[in-house]
């Protein structure tokens, strides 16, 4: 999930025609939301844990689940100091990220990166959202 988001982060800076290297690096924050995170990588680095032992296991097990890595993760990528925050919601976590994110503009950060990511496209994720009625 989180490849994703750093291509999606990118596709958006490009598409909003915005020069990072121009601006201060606490001029620019980052906001996004998640209802859970990792769950495929999650899933898979379990069942070798259960079934190969725990020297198997990636060290991106770590945090692979953690639903701020997005964030984090955008952030270094793009050396952005400015404020950040990981939401923690369920179905409408986009528009959340972007009410966030307005607030922050309007306490004076001129841009934050705002998204709504998530995944749950494997077994345990899916029953996830299907049990929540997503």
């Amino acid at each position: 999930m989180t490849q994703l988001a750093l291509v999606a982060t990118e596709s958006a800076l490009r598409d909003a025609d915005l020069a990072i290297d121009s601006q201060t690096d606490f001029d620019l924050g980052v906001v996004t939301s998640a209802s859970a995170g990792g769950f495929e990588f999650g899933q898979r680095e379990l069942q070798k844990l259960w079934t190969e032992g725990p020297s198997t296991v990636s060290a991106y097990m770590s945090f692979s689940w953690f639903y701020a890595v997005n964030t984090g993760q955008i952030s270094i990528r793009h050396k952005l100091r400015g404020p950040a925050s990981a939401l923690v919601t369920d179905q409408a976590g986009g528009l959340d990220a972007i009410g966030h994110s307005r607030r922050i503009v309007r306490d004076g950060t001129p841009v934050v990166i705002a998204a709504g990511v998530d995944s749950s496209l494997c077994r345990w994720g899916w029953s996830r959202s299907c049990r929540a009625g997503s």
